[in-house]
């Protein structure tokens, strides 16, 4: 068992890396031990070079874009690589979310990032915009300046409400382009719908009941009959009113075209008999008459007239909208003081 400490020395020149002398010399400065390594390729570094063998891979070395690790740090090409961008439609313009890192451009990418759909080959920055709902030239906007306007028809009468107006470039079957409609809840107002008397305006047209209504009389006695020259314009009978005119009398009530002749000097029904008449009764009297003025008219200086006067007329209502009327009338009236010194003069 003697043997064992004389293979200790051995291993241990062995684990150092260096081997014994046989002529028995030593290095003066280690003692037999080289503490100096190899620059195999001549850059300067030895213990901190990661490739010996090349002297363009060293730490003091900028890091180039080739797949190496140039200068030693433990990584390859970081910092310098490009950023290139997927190509699937080959429109020559990049998926922003589909990036790629290298050193030379890859086979289906682009060095640009702006294509808003790369699996549509017409869609990418300045392609035209057409009118499919789709962003064609990628602007965020769709369909810009392109579509037509349209206007909901809910009552399907072909005419839209103008406060529904929208622009598309696929109109809806309840949209329409034309905007006339006043009142889209029903289908039978519209711009071309006769006008009828009902309070509305049915043909759009601003005016309600145009050249529809009825005429009708006010019949003040309600005996169903109207005065001439009192009417208004109605669809339907306004209470106070008639719809026949004709009535000679529409203060009273058996006095109109319908009523019963009776025996009081009236014609009820065709004639209107009227009668007039006038009493005046004058008194003058002259102070201090010149004599010339006397000698004409003596006994002046007090005096009473009585004037009577009357009238007659009767009336015919030979229709609704003629009248005809008879009058006769006779007045008298004396002079008076004034007029008679007047004329003597």
């Amino acid at each position: 068992m003697r043997p064992r400490p004389l293979l200790f020395p051995a291993l241990l020149l062995a684990a150092a890396g260096c081997e014994p002398k046989s002529d028995g010399g030593a290095d003066a400065t280690t003692g037999g031990l080289s503490s100096s390594a190899e620059d195999g390729d001549g850059d300067g570094y030895t213990d901190d070079d990661c490739n010996d063998s090349d002297a363009a891979v060293n730490p003091g070395v900028g890091e180039l874009c080739d797949g190496i690790d140039n200068n030693c740090d433990g990584q390859v090409d970081e910092g310098v690589m490009l950023t290139f961008y997927a190509d699937a439609d080959a429109d020559g313009y990049g998926d922003p979310e589909a990036p790629v890192s290298a050193c030379a451009q890859p086979a289906d990418t682009v060095p640009g990032a702006t294509d808003c759909d790369d699996g549509d080959d017409t869609v990418y920055p300045g392609a035209s915009e057409a009118c499919d709902g789709v962003d064609n030239d990628c602007d965020s906007e769709v369909d810009e300046g392109l579509g037509t306007t349209v206007y909901t028809d809910a009552d399907g009468d072909g005419f839209g409400d103008p406060a529904t107006a929208t622009t598309t470039c696929a109109p809806g079957p309840d949209q329409v382009e034309t905007a006339t409609d006043c009142d889209d809840g029903d289908a039978e107002v519209n711009p071309l719908a006769t006008e009828v008397c009902d309070e509305r305006d049915n043909d759009c047209d601003g005016l309600t009941d145009e050249e529809v209504t009825t005429t009708f009389y006010a019949d003040v006695d309600g005996d169903g009959w109207g005065q001439l020259g009192a009417t208004t314009e109605a669809c339907a009978l306004p209470p106070g009113y008639a719809a026949a005119s004709g009535d000679c009398d529409d203060a009273a009530a058996a006095v109109n075209p319908d009523a019963t002749e009776t025996c009081n000097s009236v014609d009820d029904d065709k004639f209107l008999l009227n009668l007039g008449a006038r009493y005046d009764m004058v008194k003058s009297k002259i102070d201090a008459p010149a004599d010339d003025f006397v000698a004409e008219y003596p006994e002046l200086d007090s005096r009473t007239e009585n004037n009577f006067s009357a009238t007659a007329s009767i009336k015919y209502m030979a229709t609704s909208n003629l009248l005809f009327e008879l009058a006769y009338g006779r007045g008298v009236r004396s002079a008076n003081m004034i007029e008679r010194f007047i004329n003597h003069f």
